[in-house]
């Protein structure tokens, strides 16, 4: 791949040398100039990895207030490119105005967005400001004048999430968290068709077993393990 020079271009997030995704995704980090492992390194500095007990006498501690998975490699912790690609192309066609990420981490999503839908804005929650700095930087680097990442933690009395065509919603949390993330989009929903891009065993099992009778399942993705929902349109009230 030569260098972006700050072009978009979906070509780029289409795996056609069949690399592994994530080896796909670390090459493009670095030809889209994101400094992600060493964000990481510096957070690993200041706190205890996500699945490490506290040594007292280590003065680190773990992330304040959420599970943010320091700690985790960082392949892991995001999404690969291909696979946001593949779940956003698969809503070609359709009116997406307004895209949502809950545990935005980088920004993929909002850069991949951009190549198939360049009209869109993104709106990407993210509760550690490491990331979102960097995430942010790569953003305005590209010229995305209509993708910001925002430092929320989207589990906070008074958070407001905002009306959008698509949220991506990952297990970024326990199951209690996710389930009143869920109930946040489910009032979301206005005239418009609402899709849902949820990835993990948390979020599928809640769609599942607790919230099926609103979403209905439009798209799974086999080898990533990314499913695309739609709300229902109900003849009565919703009551999550």
């Amino acid at each position: 791949m030569k260098s972006l020079e700050l072009t978009l271009s979906s070509e780029y997030f289409v795996n056609n040398e069949n690399l592994r995704p994530r080896e796909h995704a670390k090459r493009l980090d670095r030809i889209l100039g994101y400094k992600v492992s060493k964000t990481e390194e510096k957070l690993l500095q200041k706190y205890v990895a996500y699945n490490c007990s506290i040594d007292i006498s280590n003065k680190k501690q773990h992330y304040e207030g959420t599970q943010a998975w320091v700690g985790l490699d960082p392949q892991v912790l995001q999404t690969p490119y291909c696979h946001i690609y593949e779940a956003l192309a698969f809503l070609i066609g359709h009116k997406i105005e307004h895209v949502v990420d809950i545990g935005a981490g980088y920004g993929r999503v909002g850069i991949v967005l951009n190549t198939l839908f360049p009209q869109a804005m993104f709106t990407g929650y993210e509760v550690v400001k490491r990331r979102q700095f960097e995430g942010n930087k790569v953003l305005k680097k590209l010229n995305l004048t209509n993708a910001k990442i925002y430092r929320v933690n989207v589990l906070d009395i008074g958070f407001e999430l905002p009306a959008a065509d698509v949220y991506f919603l990952y297990d970024f949390s326990e199951q209690e968290d996710i389930s009143f993330i869920l109930n946040l989009i489910s009032h979301c929903v206005k005239k418009r068709k609402i899709w849902l891009v949820v990835k993990g065993d948390r979020v599928t099992y809640l769609m599942r077993n607790c919230f099926r009778q609103y979403w209905h399942s439009e798209k799974k993705f086999k080898d990533s393990g990314i499913e695309i929902l739609s709300f229902k349109k109900l003849t009565g009230g919703l009551n999550v």
